[in-house]
């Protein structure tokens, strides 16, 4: 397995893989959200995960939103090799039933590792089971470098939206 930073780019972790540095994620709101709630409405809240890792974090519920809502939560992952996806999840809490998925996408982190220190606002579609568009996430990614930028960010920042359903 070769590990990028081997010329002297990178940070290495006490794991031995190459440690690129930080996501800084701001989960800004959401909108258009897809109606889950049998009376009364949505109680959404937001769950976001670094794919390839155990990190995550879950926003707080916003009560009775309805359509939309603003969380307006950070987090800051580490990133390392092969770490490159953001798993964007929002739910509609149940107080009675187990929690229903509103929606979820991808995000190709590579644009943001492409433009260091510059922050990358945008608003994620987001789909249900069946891929039906069921509202937007807006997340502002701000990636801070140790030592170097992960392979393949160059190209990702000259074009493409980035994401994934």
């Amino acid at each position: 397995v070769h590990i990028w930073g081997t010329e002297g780019r990178g940070v290495f972790s006490a794991g031995g893989m190459a440690n690129y540095g930080t996501i800084d994620i701001l989960i800004v709101s959401a909108q258009n959200l897809t109606d889950k709630e049998l009376i009364g409405k949505n109680d959404p809240y937001c769950k976001v995960e670094l794919a390839g890792s155990t990190q995550h974090f879950i926003t707080k519920t916003r009560k009775n939103a309805g359509s939309s809502c603003m969380w307006e939560e950070r987090v800051k992952f580490n990133v390392i090799e092969g770490q490159s996806a953001l798993n964007v999840s929002v739910f509609e809490k149940d107080s009675l039933f187990k929690d229903q998925l509103i929606g979820r996408a991808t995000v190709d982190l590579r644009r943001a590792f492409g433009q260091p220190g510059a922050p990358l606002d945008q608003y994620v579609p987001i789909a249900d089971k069946q891929t039906r568009p069921s509202g937007e996430v807006r997340l502002v990614l701000n990636f801070t470098p140790i030592g170097g930028v992960p392979p393949g960010a160059a190209a990702a920042a000259g074009g493409g939206s980035g994401l994934a359903v």
